[in-house]
């Protein structure tokens, strides 16, 4: 079973999109391959609850789900007064947002 906690798209190439639950939102990061040093990783700032405007908008909700013979992650979040939605799709070597 998939923790929900720790979801991730993951392609052949060894490229990853990794989410991480923290309090009420998801830390998101981009790892070129599994030997990128952590100081290399792209990486999100979500801020926490107590920041208006964060600098990354943070997603909130994440499901993974297989589309044909892809996987996606659809996210939402909002911050403020606004809302926002996004789909990741691994797509062969690709990832596609």
């Amino acid at each position: 079973m998939t923790d929900p906690s720790r979801l991730q798209l993951e392609l052949s190439s060894g490229l990853r999109f990794e989410t991480v639950r923290q309090g009420d939102r998801y830390h998101q990061s981009i790892v070129p391959s599994p030997d990128t040093p952590d100081h290399r990783r792209l990486r999100s700032l979500e801020g926490d609850d107590r920041d208006r405007w964060p600098p990354t908008p943070p997603l909130q909700q994440l499901t993974r789900e297989a589309r044909g013979n892809s996987t996606v992650l659809l996210g939402v979040g909002m911050a403020g007064r606004s809302h926002w939605s996004v789909s990741i799709l691994a797509d062969g070597n690709r990832l596609l947002f």
